[in-house]
């Protein structure tokens, strides 16, 4: 199949398609162009993905994903900001006092005191 400037192949049936085209009227197949960005970013608008996204990966640097997010309501959004915030919070609390610790526990080890 020859293809001109103007056209893509369909990644199912490898028919011609003209560049504008989002579904292939032979096997209504989505273009890959289509795909690519529509599924993509389709994970945020799943509850359960999100928030253990949020909860179990990202902390507060995924707040921006809920926020973008249509599986939420607003008074959801702001509840679910507030949890994932105090957690991050407490989560860097535990990791300095872990971290404070081992260093005062290990400093004898190499002659220093603190």
């Amino acid at each position: 199949m020859a293809l001109t400037i103007q056209q893509i192949a369909c990644h199912r049936c490898d028919a011609a398609l003209a560049v504008e085209v989002d579904v292939c009227p032979h096997c209504h197949a989505r273009t890959k162009a289509e795909v690519s960005t529509a599924d993509k970013w389709d994970w945020i608008h799943r509850r359960r993905t999100l928030l253990f996204v949020l909860l179990c990966a990202t902390g507060a640097l995924g707040l921006p994903a809920l926020w973008l997010s249509r599986a939420f309501s607003l008074r959801a959004k702001i509840i679910w900001s507030i949890i994932v915030t105090v957690e991050t919070a407490l989560l860097v609390w535990v990791c300095y006092g872990s971290v404070a610790t081992a260093i005062e526990a290990c400093g004898p080890l190499f002659g220093q005191t603190v």
